[in-house]
Parts: structure tokens; sequence; C-alpha cells
């Protein structure tokens, strides 16, 4: 099953996002949704990954923890913006991945 933060964020385009998380988490294939995800890779903050991938097994089973989610391509990296923005305003650094998992995990 897929990891997500209780309280994921959710940006523009966006409605129902509780039955959309339930059809991602189920292996569907979801189109015209894109997750921002905490990143496995050093040096990068978070990731945006189209939901459709995630009907793949192979990446389903290694998507790292999901923070959110957006209804098309330029709202997510407007979503990631903002939540950058809000980490670097509260604590003057930009570990999202900490100060995500502390107040919304």
């Amino acid at each position: 099953m897929l990891k997500w933060i209780k309280r994921y964020y959710v940006g523009k385009g966006i409605k129902g996002s509780v039955k959309i998380q339930s059809q991602i988490n189920s292996g569907k294939p979801v189109t015209g949704v894109w997750l921002i995800t905490l990143s496995n890779y050093p040096g990068n903050i978070l990731e945006i990954v189209p939901a459709v991938l995630l009907s793949q097994k192979q990446l389903y089973d290694t998507c790292p923890t999901i923070v959110g989610m957006a209804g098309s391509k330029p709202a997510a990296i407007e979503l990631v913006k903002k939540i950058i923005e809000k980490v670097y305003k509260k604590t003057g650094e930009f570990d999202a991945a900490d100060y995500i998992l502390k107040n919304r995990g």
C-alpha cells in the first residue's frame, strides 16, 4: 500500500480527494492528477509524479511518501512552491520532509 501523510496538501483542480486517493491506492489508473512526494534522491526536496504512473506495479511499490495532489502539472508546481515557501518561513530551512512529517504526518 502507498504511504500518505495524514493531512496531505490538496492543490487546484482536485475535487473528491479521498475518492481519488482510494482509486490510486487500489492501483487504478488515475489520469489528470499529479502527486507530490517526498524525494528519495539526495539534494531534491519534493518530486512531482503523474498519478497514472502508479498503475505500474513496479512504480507503485517504490513510490515515496505522498504529501499532496493537484489537478494539473502547473497546479502541482504551484503547490510545491507554496509548501516550500511555508517550510522556509516557519523554519528558515528547506527541510520539507522533516517539517511535513512532524506537522502534517
